[in-house]
């Protein structure tokens, strides 16, 4: 969904949704907290939860970069954390459909490639298939359009390239102009843009708030009667 159809696009918008942004930091500490005190009360830390609270952790953290870099224009290092917080959407879900989740857990602690484990009866769990599979579970995120629109983000790609150069054929030959350094320099970088970046960055953190705070009622239900 794009930002045109929910937001004025102004840097007043902007300015928002990075602070909602931070205020997902808050709620998913806070899930973490709550979670934690329930295991602590029972005197055990189960590795599934080591494992969620190292992921939450590492989205809050990209959150928290990815508004700095903005502050400080440094636009295409932000964006590149995207593609990250998309992963921590997809690690986080698979989790929560693998097969024979002990021997799993095992296979990833010990270093295991996560595409070669399974869920779903037997399904591996690629990012695509993992995409397609979030999209059944919350239809209103489009989370696989947005997973295909970020992988070239990870690694140098032809939108790179088109960030750093125009190219215009004219009549005396071909024009080129090239843009270095970063944040206003590079006409890509509209407020439009850079709205629907951070949108991107909130729903792929929402996403992940769904389901760490899913995983911490069933395990208050399951530390119950532990």
């Amino acid at each position: 969904m794009s930002s045109e159809e929910l937001y004025p696009v102004n840097e007043e918008t902007l300015e928002m949704l990075q602070k909602k942004l931070l205020e997902v930091n808050e709620r998913l500490n806070e899930e973490i907290q709550i979670l934690h005190k329930a295991e602590t009360n029972k005197n055990v830390l189960f590795k599934l939860t080591s494992i969620n609270y190292s992921l939450v952790n590492r989205t809050v953290e990209l959150n928290n970069g990815f508004i700095t870099l903005f502050s400080c224009k440094n636009y295409i290092s932000a964006i590149s954390l995207l593609r990250l917080q998309i992963e921590n959407c997809l690690r986080l879900f698979g989790f929560t459909i693998m097969d024979d989740m002990p021997n799993c857990l095992e296979k990833f602690i010990n270093g295991e490639e996560y595409k070669n484990l399974t869920g779903n009866n037997g399904n591996k769990l690629y990012d695509s298939y993992l995409a397609k599979e979030i999209d059944k579970k919350w239809p209103e995120h489009n989370f696989l359009e947005t997973y295909k629109q970020y992988c070239e983000f990870v690694h140098f790609s032809g939108f790179y390239q088109n960030l750093n150069n125009h190219f215009e054929e004219k009549e005396n030959g071909l024009s080129s102009i090239l843009y270095l350094g970063g944040g206003n320099n590079m006409p890509h970088f509209t407020i439009l843009n850079k709205i629907n970046y951070t949108l991107s960055m909130f729903y792929s953190s929402v996403i992940i708030y769904k389901l760490f705070r899913e995983y911490r009622k069933r395990m208050e239900e399951v530390l119950v009667n532990y």
